[in-house]
């Protein structure tokens, strides 16, 4: 089966390298979401009603690298499945992440905390709703809060 989904807009980003990226905190990222016209109407009103939304990309950059890897490409972690990794190097490069909206002009949806390369196609915007996406008390990785810290981020 081929599944096909439709690019609603590219994201406008300060990482236009692989190297920015890697020097990223999480949190600290400010991104332009350029929606194309045809789906521009699709934000009416995102910011009255929302704060925060989920922006799933398509991580155009990305290699595969096989099913196991270790956390962060470093050595001193174990490798796992990628399946239990957040990164990018999947079957499928595809991301979400959870981002504060700064502000909608015309088909421009400006956001805080987006850790998309500039260029990545953006496959869809989900508003984020804590009755929803909020879960309680969820275990991680050692070698996760090891390397990101402690609790979520902050795009406040």
């Amino acid at each position: 089966m081929e599944i096909c989904y439709k690019q609603i807009g590219i994201v406008r980003s300060e990482f236009k390298s692989r190297e920015q990226h890697h020097e990223y905190e999480h949190g600290e990222g400010s991104a332009i979401i350029e929606i194309f016209p045809e789906y521009e109407e699709g934000l009416l009103d995102i910011e009255k009603h929302f704060s925060h939304c989920f922006v799933i990309f398509h991580m155009h950059l990305a290699e595969d690298i096989g099913l196991t890897l270790h956390p962060f490409l470093d050595p001193k972690y174990p490798k796992i499945g990628v399946f239990a990794s957040g990164g990018p190097f999947r079957p499928n490069p595809v991301a979400i992440t959870p981002c504060r909206i700064v502000k909608v002009d015309g088909n421009k949806l400006y956001l805080k905390g987006l850790d998309a390369m500039d260029g990545s196609p953006v496959i869809d915007i989900k508003p984020y709703s804590p009755q929803h996406y909020g879960v309680v008390n969820p275990r991680v990785a050692k070698w996760e809060e090891e390397h990101h810290g402690k609790g979520p981020k902050d795009t406040s």
